[in-house]
């Protein structure tokens, strides 16, 4: 395949195959729940031959190539359609992110799935279904090497580059063990044990569905999770994950729009944290899509590490000069008012909220996309007041609750200050910016 890509091509010609063969499990299901018979055989092995057929013809109508036509503004160009033909074209220029995929069937045979997604609304992804290991890597390099208008990689070898941080698979399940739900379903199993010594069978029913929900919990956030490495290059944060089915994630540094720093309060003895992050460009109706995580769990000697390397820009700070809550507080919010605190420095605006489960929550100035202020009755009778500060779709509200209402309104108009003064200084479409 071309290594720039500028020749239309096709994906692999094993793509019908393999689109075919995610169909084999549930015609295996199909077979069982009927009875294998001549007759179902027969209707299974026609089904088959016609998907593998209709993928077929979708594949030779598919094709793909990168534009050439302006240096400086490069375009992935789709064609697809049988009967009603359709072209797509992306500008590079306004890349968010290159993600590599493989599920099960693609992992036994080699391939991957890349996505690209460009800045904009409506559709503006492309999935490329199914493309060799090599060309998904060389493909993936040859779209950020053009967004980001650089032709070398420094640093680490081309798709080679040094893992930073890895989180150990036994550190991975211990933390995943020790979650705040986990304790919520040990309760119910111990609630469910107790009915099952007063009421028998019933009480061992509701036991056993605890006792599955907890396991499956825990399989499930190990089986995404397995091998979590977290790298930074030139060509962005790289994230791979996955036991089953792998993932691979390229993203921008300036897609990262806010940054929560969680600790449940099991992990407290391990000095253990989880960073979640917002990532713009992820459609809010698809939340399952895009990473989350930036890193599952990590220890907190390691965290300035991260941040001064991952995102030094930011400047953050985990032990501020801390604004706390007004006194009036603690009836509103008497469990966790003691560790209530807000913080705006030069670069970035940072909250600290939680109880059982205590949380940092950060958001650079020009990334916030709105303020707000709210109050509830309770709030209005205690001359309190909480200040929003809206993100983009994600995991990560920020607010700053429990402060009197002249110290939300002074926030609301420092924040907005240097929100208007940051916001000029920052560019919204390059790939990489310089720290």
């Amino acid at each position: 395949m071309d290594p720039t890509f500028s020749d239309v091509s096709h994906t692999s010609k094993a793509t019908p195959l393999l689109q075919t063969l995610q169909f084999i499990a549930p015609l295996a299901l199909l077979l069982i729940s009927f009875g294998f018979s001549v007759i179902i055989g027969a209707l299974a092995v026609a089904l088959s031959g016609f998907l593998l057929l209709i993928f077929y013809i979708s594949w030779r109508k598919f094709t793909f190539h990168v534009s050439t036509g302006n240096e400086k503004d490069h375009e992935l160009i789709v064609e697809s359609g049988v009967f009603i033909r359709r072209t797509k074209s992306l500008r590079i220029s306004r890349l968010q992110s290159v993600d590599i995929h493989r599920p099960l069937v693609a992992r036994l045979t080699g391939f991957a799935s890349v996505q690209v997604e460009v800045a904009g609304t409506g559709d503006s992804r492309v999935l490329l279904k199914y493309l060799s290991m090599s060309d998904a890597h060389a493909f993936r390099n040859e779209i950020v090497r053009l967004a980001s208008d650089s032709h070398e990689i420094a640093g680490a070898p081309e798709g080679a580059p040094t893992p930073l941080w890895k989180v150990p698979n036994s550190r991975l399940i211990a933390s995943l063990a020790l979650t705040t739900s986990t304790y919520v379903l040990i309760a119910g199993a111990a609630f469910s044990t107790l009915v099952a010594v007063v009421n028998g069978v019933g009480g061992l029913t509701a036991l056993l569905f605890t006792l599955v929900i907890s396991g499956a919990s825990v399989i499930t956030g190990f089986t995404m999770l397995f091998n979590f490495v977290l790298t930074k290059s030139d060509k962005g944060l790289l994230i791979s994950h996955g036991l089953i089915s792998t993932s691979s994630y390229t993203i921008s540094p300036i897609r990262l729009q806010a940054l929560e720093i969680s600790q449940p309060i099991a992990w407290r003895f391990f000095g253990w944290h989880r960073v979640s992050m917002n990532i713009a460009g992820i459609d809010s109706t698809q939340n399952s899509k895009g990473p989350r995580t930036l890193i599952p769990v990590i220890h907190e000697s390691e965290l300035d590490d991260l941040f001064g390397t991952l995102i030094p820009e930011w400047n953050i700070d985990l032990a501020p000069q801390w604004m706390t809550a007004n006194p009036r507080a603690k009836w509103r919010y008497p469990l966790q008012f003691r560790f209530i605190g807000t913080h705006i420095s030069s670069h970035v605006f940072t909250t600290r909220t939680g109880w059982l489960t205590r949380r940092v929550k950060v958001a650079p100035h020009p990334r916030i996309q709105s303020l707000r202020v709210t109050q509830g009755p309770i709030q209005k009778r205690l001359c309190i007041a909480t200040l929003h500060c809206d993100s983009v779709p994600g995991p990560i509200r920020i607010s700053a609750p429990g402060q009197s209402d002249n110290s939300t309104a002074e926030l609301l108009v420092n924040e907005l200050g240097l929100m208007h003064k940051a916001i000029g200084d920052m560019s919204t479409e390059a790939w990489i910016t310089s720290p």
